[in-house]
């Protein structure tokens, strides 16, 4: 399977919201109340790379969200 990065994709519940950039690594931001973190994770473990793996495929908790709305989110930090 040929797989275009970056994807995008946010948990059900809102709080955080990623830019998958490789099959191994990922931009995370994270709402925590009115604030907002981002950090980077490169996977070096098989739980990291399930995970990433998960997000891809768009399985539960993981929904598709667009550019933009990754985007809107991090002019908010």
């Amino acid at each position: 399977m040929n797989i275009k990065f970056p994807q995008y994709r946010k948990l059900s519940n809102g709080k955080s919201l990623y830019e998958i950039c490789s099959e191994n690594s990922f931009n995370e931001i994270q709402i925590i109340g009115n604030k907002r973190i981002m950090f980077q994770l490169n996977a070096e473990t098989y739980f990291e790379k399930i995970k990433i793996s998960d997000m891809i495929a768009a399985h539960d908790p993981y929904q598709k969200i667009t550019l933009e709305e990754f985007i809107n989110e991090k002019r908010k930090m």
